[in-house]
């Protein structure tokens, strides 16, 4: 599963998930939350990832429940990270949502307190 390539920063499994032409969907204004943006194809998905991984520890995440209808998949999550640059941790819910065709995951839309993630990122007090 994803999930666990994530937490072992295994890309190829990771794109393996993936359709060519995949659309990655992060809410959030890159100028405060460095992965935040709308991803395209598999090397934006490579881009999403790096950036992720080069600003953020995982500290815990946690699935909930996966619920599946028709050809959307619904992930209920929870996460505790921390800002490797501010040294600030978030803690928030979260909820993913995958669009597949044939198996391959042709989009993803995260759902998220940006708030969280802001005041995480944010070099202020």
């Amino acid at each position: 599963m994803v999930y666990e390539a994530f937490r072992a920063g295994d890309m190829e499994t990771i794109l393996g998930s993936m359709s060519d032409d995949v659309t990655w969907l992060h809410p959030g204004n890159p100028e405060q939350i460095p992965f935040a943006g709308n991803f395209r194809g598999k090397e934006g998905v490579k881009q999403f990832f790096a950036t992720v991984f080069e600003q953020i520890d995982v500290l815990e995440q946690n699935i909930f429940s996966i619920e599946a209808s028709g050809d959307k998949v619904f992930v209920v999550g929870y996460e505790h990270m921390r800002v490797k640059n501010t040294g600030k941790e978030y803690r928030s819910n979260w909820i993913h949502m995958y669009t597949l065709d044939n198996g391959r995951v042709t989009m993803f839309e995260e759902f998220i307190d940006t708030a969280a993630l802001v005041s995480a990122f944010s070099a202020g007090e």
